[in-house]
């Protein structure tokens, strides 16, 4: 395939399909569809040319030209569901059967209770003025993955909660890929937002059912009002045929919370990208990551926290497991902006690498316009410690158990960080299955 290919493919099947794509949406969401598929056309396939892609590739999602036309959805039954949710639905869970809403599989909370849940496609036919200026937001990044998201949106998960209600159980969202998501690409949009002085922990678990090659794109908008709090855990177990991209793009109000717990396991080629920003004083923000990857797994995390106003506070924690010939890319940037005094800022990125043949470029980076903060950052790429296997083996452990201790226990501090029960099982159990498929062994001498 030509390398203008795929590009011409996905414009060539906007047109064909913008009739489709506007028969449900206020008219407002044509003009913007049009936009950001010139948008796209523009800005074209990302390549290592770009700093932000240096170490990602996205050459074979180009020449797979995936086709984003609306399609019906396929199976997938209630116990599947269960399944991929370790037995552990709450009363809150929205289901999206290869990127379009299922009414059946889903349990929504009452309407009535101060929060506001649904699709996206459902709130737009209901409350499209609502909506209308969190679609119309001006994205000044140049993303064009983002872009091809915003001309073939039909769908998401749209979650409100109004002023002062604190909701207690997790609303989950999952995205579920079946067989008939083989050779398509699903753009869903989802818009959270927490009113002030709320509080919620949402869940984005993107899963598949599907062992052919296929394509998940991604955006998340949240806005976190005053003094408001979020907790927001995503999920990425796609298959390893797969190809996972993701944005979340995160606004903060003054004295507001948010703890993101991110993540990915699965994907032949993974690549999430996290974009906050703390735009009012006395915001408090948590970026908390975990990534495992083994076999020819590709996995590349983006992220960046932009104090734009002072007395603001962030900490970052991102993990990476990579096993076999597996490659990861953390980069991870903190921009103080000037004017943002007493900002106090900390980030870090440790690796464990169980293979001699895995690999890790990271690249965190500090942006200091202030005077007046506290800021620090860090990376390290290392293989289990020696005392401790020695110690593990003395007491009777062999030494491939005594090697998955000790990556499990890396792996845990993630996990933990997760306030709600349910969620953080979950995620427990995803991690130690991923890493019992990569069944760790010694390392050749």
């Amino acid at each position: 395939m030509k390398p203008d290919a795929g590009l011409e493919h996905f414009v060539a099947s906007f047109a064909a399909n913008e009739a489709v794509l506007a028969e449900s949406s206020p008219a407002w969401l044509a003009p913007l569809r049009r936009d950001a598929i010139e948008k796209f056309a523009s800005l074209g396939f990302p390549t290592r040319k770009n700093e932000a892609w240096k170490y990602t590739n996205v050459g074979a999602i180009a020449k797979a030209a995936f086709d984003p036309s609306p399609t019906a959805n396929g199976a997938v039954s209630s116990g599947d569901v269960r399944a991929l949710l370790a037995d552990r639905a709450q009363e809150c869970t929205l289901v999206f059967i290869d990127g379009r809403f299922d009414r059946e599989l889903s349990t929504p909370a009452a309407q009535s209770s101060g929060l506001v849940v649904g699709s996206l496609s459902d709130a737009l036919a209901e409350s499209p003025t609502e909506l209308r200026p969190l679609l119309e937001a001006p994205d000044s990044l140049q993303r064009p993955f983002t872009a091809l998201n915003g001309a073939f949106q039909r769908d998401g998960a749209y979650v409100r909660v109004t002023r002062g209600v604190q909701w207690e159980q997790p609303i989950q969202l999952i995205f579920v890929a079946t067989p008939e998501a083989a050779g398509r690409i699903s753009n869903p949009r989802n818009l959270i937002s927490i009113d002030a002085g709320a509080s919620a922990a949402v869940m984005l678990h993107y899963a598949s059912l599907c062992d052919a090659s296929y394509s998940t794109n991604a955006v998340t908008q949240v806005r976190v009002g005053v003094d408001a709090e979020l907790d927001l855990v995503t999920i990425q177990s796609e298959s390893d045929s797969a190809y996972h991209l993701s944005s979340v793009d995160v606004m903060q109000d003054r004295d507001s919370r948010f703890r993101s717990h991110w993540v990915s396991l699965g994907g032949a080629l993974a690549r999430n990208e996290v974009h906050a920003r703390l735009d009012a004083p006395g915001t408090d923000c948590a970026l908390n990551g975990l990534f495992v990857a083994g076999g020819e797994q590709h996995v590349d995390s983006q992220t960046t926290i932009d104090h734009a106003s002072p007395h603001g506070t962030s900490r970052e924690l991102y993990k990476g497991i990579l096993d076999g010939r597996s490659r990861g890319v953390f980069n991870g940037a903190i921009l103080v902006r000037p004017g943002a005094q007493k900002t106090s800022a900390q980030q870090s990125n440790p690796n464990l690498l169980t293979s001699n043949a895995a690999h890790i470029d990271t690249k965190p980076t500090l942006e200091i316009r202030a005077n007046d903060v506290k800021c620090s950052h860090g990376a390290t790429i290392g293989r289990l410690d020696d005392d401790s296997l020695f110690y593990l083996r003395s007491r009777g452990v062999d030494l491939q158990r005594a090697r998955k201790m000790l990556t499990v226990a890396f792996a845990s501090e993630i996990a933990q960080g997760i306030p709600q029960e349910s969620l953080r099982a979950q995620v427990e159990k995803l991690v130690a299955e991923k890493l019992e498929r990569n069944e760790v062994q010694p390392e050749a001498a």
